[in-house]
């Protein structure tokens, strides 16, 4: 009777603190901490810059992944074009309106 009792005590206290970790990990992992990152070097083949709707603003690519022929960006369907890297722009109705490129 004696080794029965502190079998349940110590599996109630296995099972809070099983529990309490859980909880704590929980919350930490999906936490956004609030500080920028910061590098040194980046090395990227395209970024597209989004609103908070998706539409994309602006493009910054390499010649691989430029738009091209059947690649849709803001719903727009691409026709040949020549890839070349460099940096598009986009209007608030999701039109290319210019950019860069090299």
């Amino acid at each position: 009777m004696r080794n029965t009792n502190k079998e349940l005590i110590f599996l109630r206290t296995f099972a809070i603190t099983i529990a309490l970790g859980i909880i704590t990990f929980a919350s930490l992992a999906f936490k956004q901490f609030a500080t920028n990152k910061k590098f040194g070097t980046i090395d990227v083949e395209r970024i597209n810059i989004v609103e908070n709707d998706g539409t994309v603003k602006m493009v910054i690519t390499n010649a691989n992944h430029f738009p091209s022929k059947g690649d849709e960006v803001n719903g727009i369907v691409y026709h040949k074009r020549t890839k070349r890297a460099g940096m598009i722009f986009y209007t608030e109705d999701g039109k290319e309106c210019g950019g860069f490129i090299l």
